[in-house]
């Protein structure tokens, strides 16, 4: 095999890896979105949702990081998945916020937490405060999976390198 394709299956190797997890990690985020905005307001469902979301962002980015660096040997193929992983699940994530928003405000104006959070935000609008509320969950989303993919994904690399020759 010629350094060209060496290197191009080395590519391929985090960007399948991305793809694949991001892929299941936007439909968890499609899962979620929909609990959240659909099911009535109840403290421990809501911790138990944001938690288990962060938990699999943290594994499914830190495993397509471990895969792609085990099949390469570069831990910076590892990271690159992480992000990628984490970007495409965002990605799909934040695409299914806003048609759940915009399908379901009719449920959401309904909801006692956003109720809540409308009438000590002093907005006029509730419509506009779900939206801004949506916005918000975006850029915050935003940051956190590309942070934490990047990390996850690099310490995914790491093992996956050390482990490599087991």
């Amino acid at each position: 095999m010629c350094r060209f394709e060496r290197e191009h299956k080395y590519e391929n190797a985090w960007v399948r890896q991305g793809i694949l997890f991001g892929a299941l990690l936007g439909l968890i985020h499609i899962g979620y979105n929909l609990i959240n905005n659909l099911a009535p307001a109840n403290l421990t469902v809501n911790g138990l949702l944001n938690n288990s979301l962060l938990f699999a962002v943290v594994i499914f980015t830190s495993i397509a990081g471990y895969i792609a660096a085990r099949k390469t040997g570069q831990m910076k193929l590892g990271t690159y998945a992480g992000l990628c992983t984490g970007l495409l699940s965002i990605v799909i994530g934040v695409c299914a916020l806003f048609l759940i928003t915009f399908a379901f405000m009719g449920i959401i104006r309904q909801n006692a937490f956003m109720l809540d959070d409308f009438h000590r935000s002093g907005m006029k609008s509730i419509d506009e405060f779900i939206i801004e509320d949506a916005l918000g969950a975006t850029m915050v989303g935003t940051f956190l999976s590309l942070f934490t993919g990047g990390i996850c994904g690099t310490v995914g690399g790491c093992l996956g390198k050390t482990l490599k020759g087991w």
